[in-house]
This record gives C-alpha cells, sequence and structure tokens, in this order.
C-alpha cells in the first residue's frame, strides 16, 4: 500500500511539473529546513528532512510529500504579508497531501511541528 501511494505522490509530481511547464502556472518548490533547537553534542552530517513540499498555483495549494511515516504532523502555513494563517494536522502515513491556500500574493511561512518537538520550516512567494 505504502509503494502504491508513493508511486502515485512520485507520478502527480512528475504530472504537475511538466503541466506547469506547458500551462505557464506557478509550481514554486519551497526548501525545508530543519528548526530543531539541538542540545549536546551535534552531529556533522547534514539532517535528514522526512518531507518535501511546493506550491501548485494552478491548484492554489501546497503539495507535501512525506519520505517516511513520522506520525501526525501539525503544518501551519503563514500569509507574512497579511497574518492571516491555516493550520492542518496531517497524518504522514498518507505518504502526500494537499494543503488549499487563499493564493494571494505574498510571502508565506510553512512550519511543520512534529509530536516528538522537532520543527521543520520553509519559505517561498507567490508572485
Amino acid at each position: 500500500m505504502k509503494k502504491t501511494v508513493l508511486i502515485l505522490s512520485f507520478l502527480y509530481l512528475v504530472a504537475m511539473s511538466s503541466w506547469s511547464a506547458e500551462d505557464d502556472h506557478q509550481f514554486i518548490p519551497i526548501a525545508v529546513l530543519d528548526n530543531t533547537v539541538v542540545t549536546g553534542q551535534t552531529h556533522r552530517a547534514p539532517a535528514f528532512i522526512p518531507m518535501q513540499a511546493y506550491y501548485d498555483g494552478f491548484l492554489f495549494s501546497v503539495c507535501v510529500q512525506f519520505l517516511l511515516s513520522i506520525g501526525e504532523v501539525e503544518v501551519t502555513i503563514t500569509n507574512l504579508s497579511t497574518g492571516d494563517y491555516v493550520i492542518y494536522d496531517v497524518v504522514s502515513s498518507a505518504g502526500a497531501t494537499l494543503l488549499p491556500i487563499s493564493g494571494e500574493e505574498g510571502s508565506y511561512r510553512i512550519v511543520f511541528s512534529l509530536d516528538n518537538g522537532s520543527e521543520y520550516e520553509g519559505e517561498f512567494a507567490i508572485e
């Protein structure tokens, strides 16, 4: 079942990227970074980010693909220009999900909060 969801998610991403190029609508990758405060000894290797995200201007949605099952994730998307925000509770075992947003122009921040206290964030702009 997991393989099927991942394959379908991958095919969706490939189809949307080629469709994006043809229809000239916004397809914005979101660089997600680890924002977790580390105490004690630090690691030399970069942290593994368990999700990927992009904004699809045709669907007015953020697509999130989870690279592994990390439990329930709270996703907060904030329009930094207006202060408006939406909060979603997502189950990562689904593999991928679409999170609708207003699509208004502005700068946005997306924050992923995990049950174990880890936090990941990224920013993107809609023009």
